[in-house]
């Protein structure tokens, strides 16, 4: 079954701030291959032993979070180049 892309799938590259300060550099989006789910597939750009890639639901990357100043981006896009 292919799904047709939506511009709700669209993510653009580059650099993400963490809403607690780390900085990832977006490659793009990839699709579940089970379920067809949007994942966004991202390298942290600091150093943490184990895999540097993570992919996570673009809803979930795309979600506010509560801090005690008030709702903020989970992910904030801050360039294309690294910080």
């Amino acid at each position: 079954m292919s799904e047709v892309e939506t511009e709700d799938d669209i993510l653009p590259s580059g650099v993400y701030q963490h809403y607690k300060g780390d900085h990832y550099l977006v490659l793009g989006v990839a699709r579940d291959d089970r379920d067809d789910t949007p994942l966004v597939v991202y390298a942290r750009l600091y150093h943490r032993a184990g895999i540097p890639l993570t992919a996570r639901p673009l809803i979930d990357f795309r979600a506010t979070v509560e801090t005690p100043s008030g709702p903020v981006p989970r992910f904030l896009h801050v360039g294309s180049a690294t910080p």
